[in-house]
């Protein structure tokens, strides 16, 4: 649990003593972390769920200290830019889920990815087929999420090809769609396009029977400015 986490740190004399040998330090007030989420659950509403991206050692706040309070406010999910980073979620013993964005690049990366449950981002489909594999290999099933790309081109599956993308995937026999997701692009009218772009991969997936799992295109900008989201 989260509270085992925090009862493993230094004591507050050894904390002042490193403080005392540092000519600066970051303090981050976990209430006001805590606040920060009453605030967004707030404006999404209770049947919404809340991942926090905690890329980069959560912007420079400490991915574990960050990752360990979060998840003793009910957060189920978070996202992580690098294969370490989850690795490190998983060693702290922190109960969640762990969306990695990395890429893979050795069989042995994929294999670990699935002995730890973390849930692993695809969209070049060998990537898929190499994480089936590893699956399969180890014996579970390895959880996915889908990216798509509705118009900002950065990465993930062309919105003119994510059905056919989603329907190759869910083929596989070792993965699960856990999710997809999307970006919004952060301008009003073009915004309008990508989630109507969204909007529609669900609707083709809902009409083939597939279960796309969590969607999500609203990151802070969407959370606050487009509630439509």
């Amino acid at each position: 649990m989260s509270e085992n986490y925090f009862s493993r740190q230094p004591a507050p004399v050894e904390i002042e003593a490193r403080m005392a040998e540092s000519g600066a330090w970051f303090e981050i007030d976990l209430d006001d972390i805590a606040f920060n989420l009453r605030t967004v659950r707030e404006r999404v509403g209770p049947g919404v769920e809340i991942m926090p991206v905690v890329k980069n050692d959560a912007y420079g706040h400490g991915l574990l200290p960050i990752v360990a309070a979060l998840a003793g406010d009910g957060i189920n999910w978070f996202m992580v830019a690098r294969t370490a980073e989850a690795l490190a979620i998983r060693a702290s013993g922190v109960p969640c889920g762990v969306m990695n964005m990395d890429a893979l690049y050795t069989d042995g990366q994929y294999q670990r990815i699935v002995e730890q449950e973390i849930s692993q981002v695809v969209y070049p489909p060998a990537a898929a087929e190499k994480l089936n594999a590893a699956a399969q290999a180890v014996g579970r099933k390895a959880g996915v999420f889908v990216k798509i790309d509705t118009g900002l081109r950065r990465v993930g599956v062309p919105h003119d090809e994510a059905v056919t993308f989603m329907e190759k995937i869910a083929a596989l026999p070792h993965l699960e769609i856990l999710g997809m997701f999307s970006t919004f692009m952060l301008h009003p009218a073009q915004d309008a396009d990508v989630l109507a772009r969204f909007r529609a991969i669900m609707d083709a997936l809902a009409e083939k029977g597939i279960d796309p799992g969590l969607c999500s295109l609203a990151a802070s900008h969407g959370i606050f400015h487009r509630p439509d989201a």
